[in-house]
């Protein structure tokens, strides 16, 4: 008999960080990268730089995170599909001797970005995607549990290099994220007994078994469990690379 246990009350307690990257509107080239962990905010500013390039803000961002272990979850909102992007093509371009990166996919997104240093396997820097832990946008999750919002730039991200009120989007960014982010964990736990996971679904299933499930439920034989999946047919088409 196949069964679901309730889990031990353990919570994750693991340091938060973000981090966030400005791009050109052609998604080509880095310009600002922001970096905050909750008592440190530092940004990395060059000229419009592809990722790759060892001089751009990215690349001396990576250099300066990478140079020290961590034990932190690094969140960017939409980073699955944006930021760790950016992150990942960065890592790619450097000798394997350095890192290696091992990515959790989910449809067609990184729900986790694993990297570790080649010289040291025990050292390992995640980089998750809080969009999938709290699928709204930032300003909506700002609104809704600071009660405040984003920098007015009037959506006018085209010139948003050019414009003085960069270093503050920026900094407000981070920050925004970063609370909401401690907000959400902090009632997680305390008004329900849970505890942070890398999506929603993660975390209402560890919340469900921590917080509320007071006994083992049955789910079968593994005879019953293969005869289900026998009825487990479609399903849908990732492009992960386009040649």
């Amino acid at each position: 008999m196949m069964s679901l246990y309730p889990k031990p009350k353990r919570q994750n307690n693991r340091s938060i960080a973000v981090y966030d990257i400005e791009t050109t509107t052609d998604l080509q080239r880095v310009y600002m990268v922001g970096y905050y962990d909750g008592n440190q905010y530092r940004f990395w500013e060059t000229k419009p730089l592809p990722p790759t390039d060892e001089h751009s803000a990215l690349a001396l961002f990576l250099e300066w995170y990478f140079s020290n272990p961590r034990d932190e979850w690094l969140y960017a909102h939409n980073g699955g599909n944006f930021d760790n992007v950016f992150t990942l093509s960065w890592l790619l371009s450097q000798p394997t001797e350095r890192f290696r990166a091992e990515v959790i996919p989910v449809q067609s997104c990184m729900l986790r970005l694993r990297v570790t240093r080649t010289e040291s396997p025990k050292t390992y820097y995640d980089f998750l995607d809080s969009f999938r832990l709290l699928p709204a946008s930032l300003n909506a999750l700002a609104e809704t549990f600071l009660g405040r919002g984003k920098v007015d730039i009037d959506n006018d991200y085209e010139n948003l290099m050019r414009n003085p009120k960069r270093y503050e989007y920026l900094e407000a960014d981070c920050k925004l994220l970063y609370d909401v982010i401690i907000m959400f964990r902090g009632k997680l736990q305390q008004e329900m007994g849970g505890t942070l996971s890398l999506s929603t679904a993660a975390c209402a299933l560890k919340t469900f078994q921590q917080g509320f499930q007071k006994k083992m439920l049955h789910s079968g034989t593994p005879e019953s469990d293969r005869i289900s999946r026998d009825a487990y047919y479609g399903g849908r088409c990732e492009v992960f690379r386009k040649s």
